[in-house]
């Protein structure tokens, strides 16, 4: 098609051409679509966009994140880029934020030429993960939580505590999820309200001009004593249908529950201003219940929202002609209309009690960011890994969780698992203390390094006598990138890794009762290891000098890649802790 407007994405040494059509197939955009561009995830972004129309205007998805000064904003409020002779800058590794990333997926482009739309497509592609391996690592994190939430959840939950904030939470999150498309649907309804159109008969006089049909003339035939007036049709809305008496009162039970919700609603928000008044020297917790609170205000807004929509449906003039019971069963027909559909569907989300999970925000989050959902997903393989081994998850995270509603993965967060006499402590992004005086049984371990907070750490004991720790990172980069020669990020990930393996100490936990000359030999952290998404180009003479000579040892680990070897790897460290107790012999010293 033949355009007055040029755009063109330029990532690092390749510049693409869009192609513009004026199909817009790509709302539901999938992997059968051809013609797109690909983009590398963290690769730089930059765009160029030119036009001989100088109204021209580029609308993209993503542009809200972009800082850009050069971005316009229309009077929808909505971003878009004007034609320039100087590039905009869309990404840069050195000065944007990860949050301000495009993440993987697909981005529509609509541009504005002579008031008509055009529409184009590229892709995002992970950048150290195939397209296939993303996605599955997204679903394998949803279908592993909610198995093991669920799992633990049916063996320590009450029936009455299943039947009650799981499913109430379960349903604000759906509602949170929705209530844009139900606010538009809704205003839809009335400004455009389902109707059926019909005739209706009356006898009319002559000089009005009536309307004359078959009926007409029928009828003319059966009373040809009427000679000043004709029977006839006049075309009405006829608003009295059974969709439409389905629909009042399906806004009805809506807005009962809704104000049922409000209700639970501002009652835990009283529970919450006790709690914080009761807890307001402990910084933390009051924080936590802060942004429960936030929270709670967010879903109040959204339920405030929909009965005013709602209020304005049910009093439109057309509504109040609408009469009939309120027990009125869906039809196939309203199953085909989408607006219908969407009403019995949001009902059917209210009425639900079954048990589900509801993933956090900092598990959503992740979805955003490719690094912190490999990060996320290798923890959670680790829980995998470790209850395989045979020992069974005790407390922590989902483990000490009292509802459906899974916990943030926050920093901190450890899970404690229990094998006869050994227990682990399988940490998420816990910072190590800085002083010895600050370590306690839970937080064996103290550092003077910079680098003080590793992805993953296991902490190994028996009958509660710490024996040492395992710490992990999760690296989302190739092998080569991570140790190839005279590149600064290879010398800041290996000076993180070194000061990981030989920092830590534990003078207080990591056998106490050994004479003083003998434990300064000796380190509570025997590897490193470091975990990075399986690819077919590894190093391998240099990955197995590293380990020998280094103790650092690199795991590849992905989607429908086996993980026997780190499982092993597991079992073979633990049980090297495990003679070095029989070794030492806490009491002949």
């Amino acid at each position: 098609m033949d355009m007055l407007s040029k755009v063109v994405l330029n990532s690092e040494d390749k510049s693409q051409k869009m192609h513009f059509t004026d199909n817009k197939s790509g709302d539901n955009l999938s992997e059968e679509v051809s013609s797109h561009v690909i983009i590398r995830e963290y690769y730089n972004l930059d765009l160029t966009f030119s036009s001989t129309f100088k109204d021209a205007r580029l609308y993209l998805d993503g542009l809200e994140i972009i800082d850009n000064e050069n971005i316009q904003i229309d009077s929808a409020g909505k971003e878009f880029l004007e034609p320039s002779d100087i590039a905009y800058q869309l990404f840069n590794r050195d000065n944007s934020t990860i949050e301000k990333m495009l993440v993987p997926g697909f981005y529509q482009m609509t541009l504005i030429e002579n008031n008509q739309e055009y529409y184009a497509f590229f892709e995002v592609v992970p950048k150290s993960l195939s397209k296939p391996q993303w996605i599955a690592m997204k679903n394998e994190i949803e279908e592993t939580l909610t198995g093991l939430s669920q799992s633990f959840n049916r063996k320590n939950l009450s029936s009455s505590q299943k039947n009650d904030l799981n499913q109430i939470y379960y349903k604000f999150d759906y509602i949170k999820k929705m209530y844009k498309r139900y606010l538009k649907i809704t205003r839809d309804l009335i400004n455009s309200p389902e109707y059926r159109l019909e005739k209706r008969y009356k006898w009319k006089e002559l000089n009005q001009n009536p309307t004359v049909d078959g009926k007409s003339i029928r009828k003319k035939l059966e009373k040809p004593d009427k000679q000043e007036v004709i029977y006839s049709p006049s075309r009405i809305l006829n608003y009295q249908t059974k969709e439409n008496k389905w629909l009042k009162a399906s806004i009805k039970k809506i807005n009962k529950f809704n104000v049922d919700y409000l209700s639970f609603l501002s009652k835990k928000l009283e529970e919450i201003e006790h709690d914080k008044d009761k807890n307001k020297r402990y910084k933390a917790k009051v924080y936590t219940l802060e942004e429960e609170e936030n929270e709670i205000r967010q879903i109040m807004n959204i339920l405030k929202q929909i009965l005013t929509v709602n209020h304005f449906l049910l009093n439109q003039e057309w509504m109040d002609e609408i009469k009939g019971e309120n027990t009125i069963y869906p039809t196939s027909s309203m199953m085909m209309n989408q607006k219908y559909n969407f009403y019995y569907k949001w009902l059917q989300q209210m009425k639900k009690e079954e048990m589900h999970v509801i993933l956090p925000n900092s598990i959503k989050y992740a979805w955003k960011r490719t690094d912190e959902l490999f990060e996320i997903w290798t923890y959670i393989k680790m829980i995998s890994i470790i209850e395989n081994l045979g020992y069974e998850p005790k407390s922590g995270w989902i483990y000490s969780n009292e509802s459906l509603k899974i916990p943030d993965l926050s920093e901190g967060t450890f899970i404690t698992f229990i094998n006869d006499e050994v227990k682990i402590n399988l940490h998420y992004n816990s910072r190590l203390k800085r002083k010895n005086s600050q370590t306690t049984v839970n937080h064996p371990l103290y550092t003077k390094a910079e680098n003080d907070k590793p992805d993953i750490r296991l902490d190994v004991f028996h009958n509660d006598s710490y024996l040492g720790s395992l710490i992990i990172d999760a690296k989302y980069r190739s092998f080569e990138i991570m140790t190839k020669r005279d590149t600064r990020y290879k010398d800041n990930v290996m000076k993180q890794l070194h000061n990981y393996k030989n920092s830590p100490e534990s003078k207080n936990y990591y056998y106490p009762s050994l004479q003083r000359f003998i434990r300064e030999q000796l380190s509570p952290i025997r590897q490193v290891w470091v975990l990075y998404p399986h690819s077919d180009d590894t190093n391998k003479p240099k990955k197995y000098e590293i380990e020998e000579e280094e103790n650092i040892h690199f795991y590849e680990i992905s989607p429908y890649y086996p993980t026997d070897e780190i499982s092993r790897s597991l079992l073979s460290y633990i049980d090297g802790l495990m003679k070095s107790k029989d070794y030492f012999n806490l009491h002949s010293y």
